[in-house]
Formats: C-alpha cells, sequence, structure tokens
C-alpha cells in the first residue's frame, strides 16, 4: 500500500513537470543589436522609450521605441565609455576610459569631447540637474561639473581607494561606493563627503539608493543593504556562488541583480532574499558577465553584458503559467502572477488598487473550496504584495481571486511538494 502511495504521488508529480513544462516560458528575451561583439558594459533610459547602452570600443547604441530596435550612434572614440546618464530624451553625458566623458543636447546625434587633463579613468557618471553632475575615478577622485559638463572640477575624497559608482537621491544626498569596502557619504551636493561602516574590505561594485534611506551595495556574491542612509549596513547573500555585477530596484521591496555567467535574480524583500531567473544565457554557453541591468517601471527591464548581450523583459523576468497579457499601472487595477510559480511552500501575489476600495483577496482548490483569506479590508490606492503559504495544503492546481469594488481578476499558481 506504501509502494502503491509512492508511485501515484510521483506519477502526480510527473503530470504536474509536464503541465508546467507546456506553459512555462522564460521572460528575458535575447536581443540583437548592432554592433556585436563589443562588450556592454552601461545601459540607461530617459523616460520609456529613449534608451542607451555603451561599451567597449567606443561603442555606443541607441533606441526610441522602447528597445525595439537599436541603432549605433558616433562617439568618436576607439577607448571603453564605462557609464551613461540621460536626464532627458535630449540632454546626457557618457564618462569612459583615459578622462574622456562625452555630452550631447540633441539624443546623440552629436557628441562634444571633454578630454581630462590626467587620462584617469572614469567609472561612473551622474547628474542631478542639466547643470549638476558627478564622475567617479580611480585614487579616490571625484569630478565635479556645474555648467553641464562643459567644465569639470578634480576634488580628493577622504579615501585613495578607488571610486566606482555613484548615486543622488536629491541635489544634496549622494553616497558613492569603491574599493576596500569604501562608502562615503554626502548632505551638502558633494562638498563634503564622509565615510560609513560597510562593514567590509571587498571591492563594492553598483549602490543604489531609492530614497534618503533604503539603499543597497552589491559586492561579489552577497548584497549591503541599509535602511537608515547608511548608517547602518547589513549583509545578505544572493544564495548562490555567481558574482553580481549591477542592481536596480523600482521600490524598496523589488529589485534584481545581474552577473557572471548570464544569471539574473530577483528579490521581493528588499535584497533579503533572492531567486533566480531564467535569463536564457545560463547553462547556454555565455561565459562571460551581464555589466548592467535597468527597469523603467515594475515590470520593463534590459541587461546588457559581454559580447555585446542584451536582454530585455516585459513582465518583471518572471517565469509563469502563461495568463492573459497584465500590464501593472499605478492608475489601474491588478493582480499580478505570483511568484515564484511554482512554489513550495510559500509564494508572494503583488496586485495595485487606484483608488479607495474594500479588497478581498481568497485562495481556492480547483473545486471551488475557499482554502485561504489573504486579504479582506479597505485599502487606500497604491500598489500591495502579499505572502501565501501553503504547507498545509496538497501538491496541485490553486486560484486565487481579488474582488476590488466591481473589479475581479483569476489566476492560476500550481504547489509542487
Amino acid at each position: 500500500k506504501y509502494e502503491k502511495g509512492k508511485v501515484m504521488k510521483t506519477i502526480y508529480t510527473l503530470l504536474l513537470i509536464l503541465l508546467i513544462a507546456s506553459t512555462v516560458e522564460a521572460q528575458w528575451s535575447l536581443l540583437d543589436p548592432s554592433p556585436q561583439n563589443s562588450a556592454l558594459l552601461s545601459v540607461f533610459f530617459a523616460d520609456n522609450v529613449n534608451g542607451w547602452a555603451v561599451g567597449a570600443n567606443g561603442t555606443i547604441i541607441h533606441t526610441s521605441d522602447r528597445g525595439a530596435n537599436w541603432m549605433e550612434q558616433t562617439s568618436g572614440l576607439t577607448s571603453s565609455l564605462n557609464s551613461v546618464y540621460f536626464i532627458n530624451p535630449n540632454t546626457g553625458w557618457m564618462a569612459g576610459s583615459f578622462g574622456r566623458i562625452l555630452r550631447t543636447y540633441n539624443g546623440g546625434i552629436n557628441w562634444s569631447l571633454y578630454q581630462h587633463h590626467r587620462y584617469l579613468f572614469l567609472s561612473s557618471i551622474f547628474f542631478t540637474s542639466e547643470n549638476t553632475g558627478w564622475v567617479t575615478c580611480e585614487g579616490g577622485i571625484l569630478l565635479k561639473t556645474t555648467n553641464g559638463g562643459i567644465e569639470w572640477t578634480e576634488y580628493q575624497t577622504p579615501t585613495t581607494s578607488a571610486l566606482k559608482s555613484i548615486c543622488f537621491v536629491d541635489s544634496n544626498k549622494g553616497w558613492i561606493s569603491g574599493a576596500d569596502g569604501k562608502i562615503l557619504m554626502t548632505t551638502n551636493g558633494g562638498t563634503d563627503w564622509t565615510l560609513q561602516t560597510s562593514g567590509t574590505n571587498a571591492f563594492l561594485r553598483q549602490i543604489l539608493f531609492k530614497d534618503e534611506n533604503y539603499g543597497w551595495v552589491t559586492v561579489g556574491t552577497k548584497i549591503l543593504r541599509t535602511t537608515d542612509g547608511g548608517t547602518n549596513w547589513i549583509e545578505y547573500s544572493y544564495g548562490q556562488s555567481y558574482s553580481m555585477q549591477s542592481i536596480y530596484f523600482t521600490d524598496a521591496s523589488t529589485g534584481w541583480a545581474a552577473g557572471s555567467a548570464g544569471t539574473i535574480l530577483k528579490t521581493s524583500d528588499g535584497g533579503r532574499s533572492w531567486i533566480e531567473q531564467t535569463s536564457g544565457l545560463t547553462g547556454n554557453g555565455f561565459s562571460g558577465f551581464l555589466q548592467s541591468i535597468y527597469f523603467t517601471n515594475a515590470v520593463e527591464g534590459w541587461g546588457v553584458g559581454d559580447k555585446g548581450q542584451m536582454l530585455k523583459t516585459t513582465n518583471g523576468g518572471l517565469t509563469f503559467i502563461e495568463e492573459d497579457d497584465y500590464s501593472l499601472s499605478p492608475l489601474e487595477f491588478g493582480l499580478s502572477q505570483n511568484y515564484p510559480n511554482p512554489f513550495n511552500p510559500t509564494t508572494s501575489i503583488e496586485y495595485s488598487v487606484p483608488s479607495n476600495e474594500y479588497v478581498t483577496l481568497k485562495v481556492y482548490d480547483v473545486l471551488g473550496n475557499e482554502v485561504s483569506e489573504l486579504v479582506n479590508e479597505q485599502k487606500s490606492a497604491g500598489n500591495y504584495s502579499v505572502d501565501f503559504n501553503a504547507a498545509n495544503l496538497v501538491s496541485g492546481i490553486y486560484l486565487y481571486k481579488i474582488q476590488a469594488g466591481s473589479y475581479n481578476r483569476v489566476r492560476k499558481m500550481i504547489l509542487i511538494k
């Protein structure tokens, strides 16, 4: 009797796997931008439709149709361009090797070159307005402009370690990450910089803040997170051996990391735990790095890397059971596909309401029996996430339904134990 039950459970699990295999599809698509074989090191979008990617050999490629097509722009350089930043679709800058900074006022049709006299290696560029911007350099050196990049002034920060990445949340508050575990912060627009305690001596790569409190720094196979503006940093593991180069968060909870072997990870809890997504590169002979990742909203994002690789997602990179198209918008009701899916035993469900509504969110089995009530209360307009724990349920297909005012929507999910 025990063996028969075991065999039946195995058959049932195999049937579920076959069902999943027939309906699941990876949601990172491999694009083919020109030119190929030049490593792409940085990607940035000025709005939802206008984006740029830059890299080795002076490569600049531009899209004006949401990434459907990419056209090469002429930089006039053969050296590497390491970072790109646009303040609007017309005005942007790029920083590269040998102290070279490019600027454009017409969306990249024409570029003007600034050549720094010391030929420094420039890592990251960031602007808070059309006039004020910064570039991180080797040796703890920071460049600043107050006239849109026509002229740059050199500053020595409180460290001589290489500065890697820079990020501001407003005209006054900003952070820099760098070698030897260095994190610097300014509260007066870069006039003064103070060192923060990172708790590591490792090389810190990209730093990102969403507001004056929540920030992250990627450091190899780990990530540092702060919820108090960098006064305290807590280290979390990505949960695997791949080294991450770039991170992007759309809010304090939801973020992505990209790195070696084409790996892309996603977090829904602010970086405390991560789940690998299917990039289409990992395990397919791609041995390089994804160097930069960028999202224009909660679902649409790009990753670029070595050998000219470019990936795009239009649903946040989820691998999911195929449903009707769903586009998250704060102006509309929405119920997202649970993630992860399939799951065991917990999964997260995100939903949005555009106005103050009484919301119920319930889970049912395939016979229509209610098995869990996740939400039953008044909600103000906004985006929400709720966790579902199916530890006491058996493997199978379940449905979850939202009712908010006159809006209702049902989606399915699969539990495999």
